[in-house]
């Protein structure tokens, strides 16, 4: 457990530093090539701890890694849309995964309260990504195509919220946490890239980071039994 946890924690923190020094000093491309070296060394280390054994986590992780070497090439219209398809298919997976642990339930109001406000904020999420997308991109295609990674986004953090509010576990909370950063990594770079803020590549690189390096924790480490807290 802890050999896991910081071989984990040791190469998320060695990743932070090439990866911004490499932002920083080189080229856009050499950027995306970094964020595919560091998607595939966690890889490894998921092999290595033994990762292969869960099927769907690593087609997830299979796909994440599909969808960096297209973003090698994301000027590319053809490669941008394989981004969002590759993205869409590893989300409906992930959502696969976590829908087992789903279930509305009522007994609980902070149960209800915290679902129907994350279904409200992810509603206006929702809409104000798809007027940013009608507004950036010029063909129904890619409009559909960013529509359809937003929605999956969203089922995603109603399921992993469900989850966590079910489960309140620190297995649960690793996944809360790693959602929240690979949406907030996707979200950060359509602005950083559609918008031109620069700045913004930081935070999304590091939130990229957070949630792979989570993602793999969470598939890896070998967690206490889960508990339901909150019965439906």
């Amino acid at each position: 457990m802890i050999a896991k946890k910081t071989s984990i924690i040791v190469l998320a923190c060695t990743m932070v530093l090439i990866n911004f020094f490499i932002i920083t000093q080189f080229t856009a491309f050499d950027s995306r090539l970094v964020r595919n070296i560091t998607t595939l060394a966690f890889f490894i280390l998921y092999i290595f701890f033994g990762g292969l054994k869960k099927t769907k986590l690593t087609i997830v992780f299979s796909l994440f890694i599909l969808t960096d070497v297209c973003i090698l090439f994301y000027d590319n219209l053809i490669y941008n849309s394989l981004v969002s398809v590759l993205k869409s298919i590893g989300l409906a997976v992930l959502s696969w995964h976590l829908l087992p642990k789903f279930k509305i339930v009522f007994e609980s109001k902070k149960s209800t309260v915290g679902s129907l406000l994350i279904i409200i904020f992810s509603g206006i999420l929702f809409v104000e990504l798809l007027d940013l997308a009608i507004m950036k991109f010029s063909d129904n295609l890619h409009i559909f195509l960013y529509a359809c990674c937003a929605l999956l986004y969203i089922i995603l953090l109603i399921l992993v919220v469900n989850y966590n509010f079910r489960y309140n576990s620190i297995r649960s909370i690793v996944c809360l946490f790693c959602v929240f950063s690979l949406a907030a990594s996707d979200l950060l770079a359509f602005i950083s890239y559609y918008l031109e803020v620069g700045v913004f590549y930081y935070p999304t690189r590091l939130f990229h980071i957070l949630g792979v390096t989570l993602f793999t924790a969470y598939a890896v480490l070998p967690f206490k039994k889960e508990e339901l807290l909150i019965h439906g």
